[in-house]
């Protein structure tokens, strides 16, 4: 009976939401690694907490972005990623972002905007002990992409 509800508490606990126990510290940077015309690889170097007393591991996943409505491209990486429990951890991570079809000239077309909205969408994919869950990712952010381009005078 013992074992049962120990079990069933791990159980409980790895179903609920991971929206809230994984919180975003610090973006690090990126590290570019290759380039082509449809596709970027870089690694892509962030800080989270896991405030939850377990250690979660996130899978490989796929990710969908837009940019003011319209479809850029996917971002995906392919490496485990391991955040200790309770603590901060230093991700290090290889992406890998396909443009989709004449996407890059829409992106570059953006470069002159005093504000863009990128939303991200997809299936983060984790596992805390033994159970695996995937948990469903849908965010936006707005930023100035006239910071990013080169040619830009208020940079």
């Amino acid at each position: 009976m013992k074992v049962i509800s120990i079990l069933l508490f791990f159980v409980l606990c790895a179903c609920s939401s991971l929206d809230e126990p994984i919180e975003f510290v610090s973006y690090d940077g990126i590290e570019m690694k290759g380039t082509s015309a449809k596709q970027f690889d870089f690694n892509l170097k962030l800080t989270v907490k896991n405030n939850l007393w377990l250690p979660v591991k996130v899978k490989p996943s796929l990710f969908y972005i837009e940019m003011d409505q319209q479809k850029i491209g996917q971002l995906s990486f392919d490496e485990k990623v391991k955040m200790r429990a309770r603590k901060n951890t230093n991700i290090s991570v290889p992406v890998h972002f396909v443009f989709e079809d004449g996407a890059f000239l829409k992106v570059m077309a953006q470069m002159t905007k005093e504000t863009a909205n990128v939303h991200f969408t997809g299936d983060l994919h984790t596992k805390l002990l033994f159970v695996s869950k995937t948990v469903p990712l849908s965010f936006s952010k707005s930023f100035s992409p006239s910071t990013f381009n080169p040619f830009s005078i208020k940079r």
